[in-house]
């Protein structure tokens, strides 16, 4: 129970960044702590026709003070948040590395897909993918959990529109 609360106190705080990376645009609102992700290569009646969105996210300068919580139920969280079907949640955790704490990977295997997690707290850095095939899911709910739960001073990303061309 400590670790859900500690989960919606984390998701309920906010954080304020912008940037533009690769085509894509994130944005966080002071105000409401909701953000926008748009593509730019592509019209909306384009991406209308993609098979699924995938993200790749990379954390750096980031905060593991939270080491010591559930990361399945943070994970959990993080899926569950966003309204995706969470089928299987996995955990390993690695041995630490000198003075740093044990990173650890873990991933949400969703009915839409998956997200994947990877610390690596000597680096103070963190990798994420998040990879959506359906419209349920609100990545940027996922990615705004994320955010408030490693704190990452920056953060640098990749979307991709997967199955463009299939249909």
């Amino acid at each position: 129970m400590r670790t859900i609360c500690l989960a919606l106190l984390l998701f309920g705080t906010t954080y304020l960044s912008h940037t533009s990376v690769s085509g894509l645009q994130i944005r966080l609102k002071p105000e409401d702590g909701a953000f926008n992700l748009r593509s730019r290569s592509i019209n909306d009646e384009e991406a209308f026709h993609r098979v699924g969105r995938h993200l790749l996210i990379e954390f750096m300068d980031c905060e593991f003070s939270h080491l010591d919580l559930d990361y399945k139920i943070l994970l959990w969280f993080a899926a569950y948040s966003s309204g995706a079907e969470v089928l299987e949640v996995g955990t390993h955790s690695f041995s630490p590395q000198g003075v740093h704490p044990a990173g650890w990977t873990g991933y949400v295997l969703l009915a839409e897909s998956h997200i994947s997690v990877n610390t690596w707290p000597e680096y103070n850095y963190v990798a994420i993918d998040i990879f959506s095939c359906g419209e349920k899911m609100d990545m940027q709910k996922t990615l705004a959990f994320l955010i408030k739960l490693f704190k990452p001073g920056r953060l640098y990303y990749v979307g991709v529109d997967r199955g463009y061309d299939v249909f």
